[in-house]
């Protein structure tokens, strides 16, 4: 046992009449009872060696104390109090493991008796012996409620779902079905999104990561299909169309500067629309083919 509780008012209502060196063999004694979990030896000379009374006066005060307090037995000086104490700590320490091995918390099992003397006065009588209450590391000492036992131990399979949150926690990781989801949208690039996603603090808390990503990468694959379907501007228009212009003129011995429209599409449209146009107004004599051609490509170069 690692722990016993020490209740001051009770303890000093019984040792009261106590020399100093007869408190310190009796506290001595105490800790020796409970870390052994074990009677005080029955040589008192051994006795004395355990808690380190060398002197004269330190051994007589081991003794009285234990003529006191102790009852002599066959395998020591024991006491009632102390050997209630052990009893009930190994039981509950045997429960323990016995639900270590089960992987669960207990129940709450009916009600717990109120361990008395709690504080000066909310007992009935101080005890012959002064009230301690054992426990160990594994244990925190017993309360006075009914509600549960805090020396169960609790199983790994009750633990507490993750905190839902505003930003996306650190350990979420992409899982080979969350892969399998993204590979539906070629045109979303998953790792930048993701980063994105990290990166963003959202109104609400959220606890379901994975749904969270999912419906991101969704908005991702919306944004880039509108961005492709929108419209070209009056400047991109004008730009294709002076390149159709000098590819028609040169017979496509001159290429313009290179031209990347939004839409992979939007240049075969341009092209399109100026050969209609140029059946609709096709002029059949230019005057002077070569130097047209050359005036164009002279004002392709300056541009």
């Amino acid at each position: 046992m690692n722990y016993f509780e020490h209740h001051i008012g009770d303890y000093d209502a019984d040792t009261a009449h106590l020399s100093w060196l007869e408190d310190m063999a009796y506290t001595r004694l105490m800790r020796l009872y409970y870390r052994k979990e074990a009677p005080i030896p029955a040589d008192v000379s051994d006795a004395c060696r355990l808690i380190r009374a060398v002197t004269k006066e330190q051994k007589q005060a081991v003794e009285s104390v234990l003529k006191e307090f102790f009852t002599p037995g066959l395998d020591g000086w024991r006491q009632k109090r102390c050997d209630a104490d052990v009893a009930r700590y190994q039981a509950k320490a045997e429960r323990n493991r016995e639900v270590g091995k089960l992987g669960g918390r207990p129940r709450n099992v009916g009600t717990q008796t109120k361990p008395p003397g709690l504080f000066v006065g909310t007992q009935e009588e101080p005890k012959p012996n002064p009230l301690q209450s054992p426990d160990t590391k594994h244990q925190a000492p017993e309360p006075s409620t009914k509600e549960q036992d805090t020396d169960a131990i609790a199983s790994a399979a009750s633990a507490k779902p993750p905190r839902a949150g505003r930003k996306c926690p650190g350990s979420f990781a992409l899982t080979p079905e969350l892969l399998e989801f993204a590979g539906k949208f070629p045109t979303v690039d998953c790792q930048a999104e993701t980063e994105k996603l990290r990166d963003h603090t959202f109104k609400n808390a959220i606890s379901d990561w994975p749904g969270a990503w999912r419906n991101w990468i969704r908005r991702a694959a919306d944004g880039a299909q509108q961005t492709r379907a929108s419209p070209m501007s009056f400047a991109e228009r004008d730009e294709l169309a002076a390149i159709a212009r000098v590819h028609e003129m040169t017979g496509g011995l001159v290429s313009a500067k290179p031209f990347t429209p939004r839409r992979p599409d939007a240049l075969q449209e341009v092209f399109d629309a100026r050969t209609a146009a140029r059946k609709m107004d096709h002029v059949a004599v230019r005057p002077d083919a070569s130097a047209l051609r050359l005036g164009l490509v002279e004002q392709v170069e300056r541009g």
